[in-house]
């Protein structure tokens, strides 16, 4: 999923990809070098992760917390 977005997520200036996840739009952001964050329907989950990979991992989980939640 983000071996497109590679390039634009490897510049050095601030970028992000955002995807729709069972309805839900989770944006990974690069916030500074090997530091990320994750937001789901614009909100932002706390803290950062060390790469895009982990920050997206954490918005699917979000994502399915809040299905199984609204039951």
């Amino acid at each position: 999923m983000f071996e497109n977005a590679t390039n634009d997520l490897a510049s050095p200036v601030q970028s992000s990809t955002t995807c729709v996840v069972v309805g839900r739009s989770v944006t990974v952001t690069r916030i500074a070098q090997s530091r990320w964050s994750v937001e789901i329907d614009q909100r932002a989950l706390d803290g950062s992760f060390a790469s895009a990979g982990e920050a997206w991992l954490a918005g699917v989980r979000e994502v399915d917390k809040l299905r199984v939640a609204a039951g």
